[in-house]
């Protein structure tokens, strides 16, 4: 994997796509963004990217949706309350972890860890 891994992070909340690039610039990974899945689909066919970072609950093209076109990229999905998600869903998508939302710093930057270490 590059020095700086790459994440594309999809979520319809401008605020949120506006500050969590920041937050984790300053932790050493560079954030490519989109508001929906069907942006985040244009994104990939012309840039690498090592870590998908996306809302489940997204307009059009769902998070679910999205992590289905691209299975060969790690992903961490958004959902109001991690408890609640369906556990067949995350073994079905091979989501490496599920964060609620809002999303604790500390939390995401371990999950990011483990998948940039590993790969």
């Amino acid at each position: 994997m590059q020095q700086q891994p790459t994440i594309l992070f999809v979520d319809d909340e401008p605020v949120l796509r506006e500050l969590l690039p920041l937050w984790l610039a300053q932790h050493g990974y560079r954030v490519l963004t989109a508001s929906s899945g069907e942006e985040a689909l244009a994104i990939l066919q012309r840039e690498t990217v090592d870590v998908l970072l996306t809302d489940y609950n997204l307009p059009g093209i769902s998070g679910a949706q999205l992590i289905e076109q691209v299975p060969d990229k790690p992903a961490l999905v958004l959902y109001s309350d991690a408890a609640d998600f369906p556990e067949k869903e995350k073994h079905r998508l091979k989501i490496r972890a599920v964060l609620s939302k809002p999303i604790r710093r500390e939390i995401l930057l371990s999950a990011l860890k483990d998948i940039t270490l590993r790969s």
